[in-house]
């Protein structure tokens, strides 16, 4: 009988226990605190599933990419999960029960050792199963044992690899039997700063109890950063000076071993610290940084799994076709990710992206002039196809919103003889389409916003004057105009008596049954079906298709109207303020253009108006081609509903359901009740990660997750970005959701909200300032407030936290400050 689990001190080859398992092996060699450890060797594995037929059909079908692939995953986990303990095995495992009885050890933790995993070109983990606390009996071990197993052949795992275009993997798993210890800490440590502009510092990240809980992203860390020359200064509550000290030391013992970066997985149990895995980070200058900036206001909750499903290629692929049109090579291709269903955004690319057309990047000081000479070349080149690009972008933009009209049109007659299949290809054809084109003029908005701000803060010196400034009422943006509809239909109701006393004395849902039974040739029922046939596909969710659009759900507008009636029954006037932003802008951009003529500065006036009308021009249209594909996913979604109501329970089950499962549906190739049981299964995960508070950045080190922490600010002012010039002081409203809250949202309150997107104009657009905690200077938000001259400051860190409704604030939009003036107002 040969043995199948092995003492840590005999593991020592890759293959046979992975890189795992031989990383605690080293661990032990060297001298560091490991807990009691057991490896089940590959061979065991592989043994089980070598003749599987199903893992034939897998690879054989592997470079078609087929459509079976989670079909026949499902199949190969449930042979696994049904798998008989062999005798020897058993014999192994009770003579090990005993000795770990003997040692005092009633739990064991459960690792996965996989040989793919923790390699030097990809990493897997947070890919493989990790069973806690599994009791020292032998079914117990057994089933944990099998669970892990299991896990190389979940849908995530291969879908890395597919994502990655990796080749078909090694199947090898060895399975690690470790002491479960009681651990009173657990966290990570990163012998080096793994922030792309971090210092030379180690980080340690500890939660109490499991580090599994860190690591899974379920609770917030604290974290240390410590100068290895002064963490004396640097003591966490709860650990003595003489354990913290040692603890730092062995991680940089453990890095000279390495001969590299080392990022630990520790605990810290019976008064000392214990290294439960390490791996070298060969990819620590690779850090990614994730941010909720730029898409927390499209999609603010947690993404359903269709929603995502259609979202992430068709966002990436729309970054991809920018890249190759600009002529930019990055490394990185994805611009968007999901992590614990949030949708984040990937900063370090973006950043590299903008970078890539400053050319103080690119002359470096100490180079040789003929090496700047080259890099020069180089930006010249990249400006060169930036320029031809800019250039022909708007023929395209004018060319796609033709073409879609056309398509809406046509797409309109013909949906009721199309078969589902047929109708969601053609609508995801045309959305792909217009996304790269929104993407596109999105980030030439951003360039030219940022190129025309430091124009700005150069030539104006000595003048308040940026770029916020100059865009303030750049022309009727598409997602102005229902508000202003909307006004228009209040200031209607507010010189009508009879209308005027009803939205006054009545609630929302009371004005949506009153109007709802009003005669067809009633004026105000026209009006607002006119309104919901022109403006009814918006929605407070945008681009999260799960969520119901303003026809289907009229609280929101109804409540809207009842505060415009009363703005439009005093002083204020939308369309008077409006048009004044209009012509002040245009007075203030005349007198730059003369200041710049009268001092002879021709080229400064050239860059000037070429850089004002490139940032006006592209924040204009990627706004319409966003409403534009709003407007599409509106059909989409009514697509859906049909289609669950016919094929599942109903009309919420569809949106989780991935779009590759609904083709497999179509081809009667998934059962009803199998995706039934994905449905529960998602929606219970959806509603568990709701529940979680979400980190706004979090930092990628491989494939391990872990929130960016920010020191907070000095001083009582709340800093943030300024996106909107002007001053306003006012009571504070916090607003969370508008479909609910609106109603507690008074004319001339400041709006303090998480973000803003174009379902939100309404109520903006009564704001007497605003502050959100999500976005930048060409969010939707910011463009709405400087279309009204509304003050804004976004990117505010938990402004809905430390702002309460009723007190009363000082928004500056030109410095990015908001202060708290007076508590509670009465």
């Amino acid at each position: 009988m040969s043995r199948k689990i092995f003492d840590l001190k005999q593991v020592k080859s890759v293959r046979e226990f992975g890189a795992k398992a031989v990383n605690l092996n080293r661990l032990l060699n060297w001298g560091f605190n490991v807990p009691l450890t057991k490896v089940l060797c590959a061979s065991a594995f592989e043994r089980k599933i070598v003749r599987l037929p199903e893992l034939k059909t897998l690879k054989a079908n592997w470079l078609n990419k087929s459509a079976d692939l989670q079909e026949l995953l499902q199949k190969i986990q449930n042979h696994i999960l049904t798998l008989e303990l062999e005798f020897d095995l058993k014999a192994e495992l009770e003579g090990l029960i005993e000795q770990w009885q003997a040692r005092g050890i009633s739990y064991l933790a459960v690792r996965s050792s996989a040989l793919s995993e923790d390699s030097q070109t990809h990493s897997y983990a947070g890919q493989f199963s990790t069973v806690l606390n599994v009791p020292i009996e032998v079914t117990a071990i057994w089933t944990a044992i099998k669970k892990v197993w299991a896990s190389i052949f979940e849908p995530g795992g291969w879908q890395y690899i597919l994502k990655h275009q990796l080749n078909f993997p090694e199947l090898g798993m060895a399975v690690i039997l470790q002491e479960m210890l009681a651990a009173e800490f657990a966290g990570v440590a990163f012998s080096g700063n793994p922030e792309p502009t971090g210092n030379n510092e180690l980080i340690i990240e500890y939660v109490q109890g499991l580090g599994e809980q860190l690591v899974s992203g379920q609770v917030t860390p604290q974290q240390l950063k410590i100068d290895p020359l002064k963490r004396d200064d640097f003591l966490p509550e709860n650990f003595s000076v003489k354990n913290l000290n040692g603890f730092v030391e062995e991680i940089l013992r453990l890095e000279k071993l390495a001969g590299e970066a080392v990022d630990v997985e520790w605990a810290y149990a019976n008064q000392q610290f214990y290294f439960l895995q390490f791996r070298p980070v060969t990819t620590l200058k690779n850090t990614i940084l994730w941010t909720r900036e730029n898409v927390g206001e499209v999609i603010p909750d947690v993404v359903t799994p269709f929603s995502w499903s259609i979202l992430e290629p068709m966002t990436n692929n729309a970054y991809h076709f920018f890249l190759k049109r600009a002529g930019i090579r990055l490394a990185e291709k994805r611009l968007f990710t999901v992590y614990h269903g949030l949708v984040y955004f990937n900063h370090n690319a973006y950043q590299k992206l903008i970078n890539s057309f400053y050319l103080s990047n690119y002359l470096i000081k100490g180079r040789s002039k003929w090496q700047n000479g080259l890099s020069a070349l180089k930006f010249g080149w990249l400006l060169a196809r930036l320029l031809n690009f800019s250039r022909q972008l708007p023929g395209k933009i004018q060319k796609v919103l033709n073409w879609q009209e056309k398509k809406f049109r046509e797409f309109r007659q013909t949906q009721k003889s199309l078969k589902p299949g047929q109708s969601l290809r053609q609508i995801i054809k045309i959305l792909n389409t217009l996304m790269k084109i929104h993407v596109s003029a999105t980030i030439l908005a951003e360039l030219y916003y940022q190129l025309l701000d430091k124009f700005c803060h150069e030539t104006f010196k000595n003048k308040e004057v940026d770029a916020s400034k100059l865009l303030q009422g750049i022309g009727q943006v598409e997602s102005v105009k229902p508000t202003l509809a909307l006004w228009e239909i209040a200031h209607w109701i507010s010189e009508n008596e009879r209308y005027r006393n009803i939205f006054i004395t009545k609630e929302a849902d009371e004005l949506m049954t009153w109007w709802q039974n009003l005669p067809e040739t009633d004026v105000l029922k026209k009006e607002l079906n006119l309104f919901i046939e022109g403006f009814g596909y918006a929605a407070l969710h945008e681009f999260e298709i799960s969520y119901p659009r303003w026809r289907e759900d009229l609280n929101y507008i109804f409540n809207t109207l009842k505060s415009y009636v009363s703005a439009a029954d005093g002083y204020y006037s939308m369309n008077k303020q409006y048009k004044q932003t209009e012509a002040d802008r245009r007075k203030m951009i005349k007198i730059f253009q003369q200041e710049l003529e009268k001092d002879g500065k021709k080229v400064r006036k050239f860059l000037f108006n070429h850089l004002l009308n490139k940032a006006e021009y592209f924040s204009f249209y990627r706004e319409s081609l966003k409403q534009k594909i709003l407007k599409w996913l509106d059909f989409l979604r009514q697509q859906l509903i049909l289609i669950s109501f016919q094929y599942l329970d109903n009309k919420e089950d569809i949106f989780f359901v991935r779009i590759e499962e609904l083709r497999q549906i179509f081809a009667n190739k998934l059962q009803k009740e199998d995706v039934l049981f994905l449905v529960k299964q998602r929606k219970a995960e959806r509603e568990k990660y709701l529940r979680e508070p979400q980190p706004f950045r979090i930092k990628q080190i491989g494939q391990k997750w872990l929130p960016v922490f920010e020191e907070e600010k000095s001083g009582h002012a709340l800093v943030g970005l300024p996106c909107s010039a002007g001053i306003a002081e006012g009571r504070a409203c916090v607003v969370l959701d508008a479909q609910t809250q609106s109603n507690q949202f008074m004319p001339g309150d400041i709006l303090i909200t998480r973000a803003t997107n174009p379902g939100w104009t309404p109520l903006m657009a009564m704001a007497g300032g605003i502050v959100t905690e999500i976005g930048g200077a060409l969010s939707h938000g910011a463009i709405i407030a400087r279309e009204f001259s509304i003050p804004m400051v976004a990117a505010v860190k938990d402004a809905t936290l430390k702002i309460r409704t009723g007190q009363w604030i000082k928004v500056n939009g030109q410095t990015g400050t908001v202060e708290i003036l007076k508590e509670v107002v009465q």
